[in-house]
């Protein structure tokens, strides 16, 4: 069984790594400044893997603009959803 990941290094930046309730518009957030990446529970499918990558830029990359990190963020997740990645925590799973 795969342990749930809790934190994750971002360009020499460790974030907490959360999925929960977030409010009704936002699928994901990332804060640089307390340093956490959160994910909106119930989201799935490629819905879900575009809004990890999606918080990940901009964990990596926060001067990117957003139409940069929409475009970049969509095209990594199609890409990764072709060659097979599938999410298979559920969100009781990796909550923190």
């Amino acid at each position: 069984m795969r342990k749930r990941v809790k934190t994750h290094m971002f360009r020499g930046r460790r974030f907490q790594i959360m999925f929960g309730a977030l409010p009704r518009n936002w699928l994901g957030y990332v804060s640089r400044t307390d340093r956490k990446l959160a994910i909106k529970s119930g989201v799935k499918g490629l819905e879900r893997l575009d809004t990890i990558v999606h918080e990940c830029l901009h964990a990596c990359y926060p001067d990117l603009n957003e139409d940069a990190v929409n475009d970049g963020a969509g095209d990594m997740a199609r890409l990764l959803w072709r060659l097979g990645y599938r999410d298979t925590f559920s969100d009781e799973e990796t909550e923190t």
